[in-house]
């Protein structure tokens, strides 16, 4: 009982001092402050396609539609009139299920359209990007070599695993406006059931330096809130999507029962252990091929800072399973050492070891339970007894605001620059 009263004095101490409250941006949509070409497309076009992800957000598919119609006059690029006026006549299709997902944007293109129409009962999903500079994209080369990344997963896996050789593409970009808010990248599927991950380049940065550093400096100690860093965000990000291809797929359910999925098996305890899987092997690949690739540019440290107060913001500020598994996350590294709280300071302290060694256990036992597609393991992990509630005293009062109420169209600011 000492203890927990301890830990909310320092939390009710430093709960008053950390940042500013920012206001939630009411806006249903983000639009990015990005400086368009003109060579590209008109500022009217541009104006329509903000005001066709606005509507494409409110559920008026034929009045976007004309929208995007309207901005394929003040397009000056011949494959991004093409993709808007796919895009149109996708929204305008009365089809029963829907059209396979519109899946636009090569290397080759000055700029990506996605209209993501996947599910009879949910509503598209508009994405306009623009594309960078190749010379700018630094970590595609390490997620073209998927071998990298098997040693973090236990050895003999059990059930049917993922082929490896075959992870999706990863695609930098920068976000101009899109019809679904908070969103550091997006999964687009193609017409085959596989896709690619687009990651947005400006809103990592943005979100990174506006909000997660800020912060940093007022929970961390000053050598841990210097490390928070944006290349090190856009990793974890762009990984955790991947990490969803790693890994037992499926099982296979005693004598003649046939093969099911991983998510069949396990039911409702599925996402919150993939979750956790992935953002596990997202901090994983990248403290390894920190510490065994000089070129890579990250280090382990910021892997670890960005990585801690990342995942902070998410567990005590998310909602439904990715809350659920940030927690427990969060938990298991208390539990481990990995984080402590310094009560003198009201500083938390991580210790890469003991997060590194926490983590690789926790990812081997939950793609273990995958493997085998028990449930019960599944429930005993979810709902163990680990001590979630200290975890909450320890934290709660230090991330008074989380990634919903950062304001992305306030904080990135106009002609970002590439990190």
């Amino acid at each position: 009982m000492r203890r927990i009263g301890l830990i909310a004095f320092a939390a009710a101490l430093f709960c008053g001092c950390l940042f500013s409250p920012v206001v939630e941006a009411q806006d249903p949509v983000v639009v990015v402050k990005v400086s368009v070409p003109p060579t590209l497309l008109s500022p009217d076009a541009l104006s329509e396609i903000e005001s066709a992800c606005r509507l494409i957000a409110s559920g008026e598919s034929p009045r976007a539609a004309a929208a995007l119609q309207k901005a394929v006059t003040g397009t000056r690029s011949t494959a991004l009139a093409a993709d808007l006026s796919v895009a149109a006549a996708r929204l305008l299709s009365t089809q029963n299920p829907p059209p396979p997902p519109s899946l636009t944007g090569d290397h080759d293109v000055d700029a990506y359209f996605f209209l993501v129409t996947t599910k009879a009962d949910a509503a598209p999903k508009a994405f306009f990007c623009l594309p960078l500079n190749q010379a700018d994209v630094w970590l595609t080369p390490y997620l073209k070599e998927p071998l990298r990344l098997r040693p973090d997963l236990p050895e003999n896996l059990s059930g049917i695993t993922a082929d490896i050789s075959a992870l999706p593409a990863v695609i930098p970009v920068d976000l101009v406006a899109a019809s679904a808010p908070g969103a550091l990248s997006a999964w687009i599927p193609d017409h085959g059931g596989s896709g690619k991950v687009v990651v947005f380049r400006n809103l990592i940065a943005a979100y990174a330096r506006d909000h997660l550093q800020k912060a940093a400096v007022k929970v961390l100690p000053a050598a841990w809130s210097r490390c928070v860093d944006g290349k090190a965000l856009e990793w974890l990000v762009a990984m955790r999507r991947l990490a969803h291809g790693l890994g037992p797929v499926a099982v296979q359910k005693g004598a003649g029962a046939g093969i099911i999925s991983v998510t069949e098996s396990l039911k409702d305890t599925a996402r919150a252990l993939e979750i956790i899987k992935a953002d596990g092997l997202a901090l994983l690949s990248g403290v390894r091929l920190a510490r065994e690739q000089d070129e890579f540019g990250v280090s382990a440290e910021k892997i670890i800072a960005t990585f801690v107060i990342y995942l902070l913001d998410r567990a005590l500020h998310g909602s439904g399973d990715p809350a659920r598994a940030f927690g427990i996350i969060l938990t298991q590294l208390v539990t481990d050492g990995g984080i402590r709280m310094d009560l003198k300071s009201g500083r938390l302290i991580p210790d890469s070891r003991l997060i590194t060694e926490s983590m690789r256990k926790l990812v081997q036992r939950v793609v273990r339970i995958q493997g085998s597609g028990t449930e019960a393991e599944a429930r005993e992990l979810l709902e163990g007894k680990l001590n979630r509630a200290t975890a909450q005293d320890h934290f709660v009062a230090l991330f008074p605001l989380g990634l919903k109420a950062f304001n992305l169209q306030a904080e990135v600011k106009a002609a970002e620059k590439k990190p």
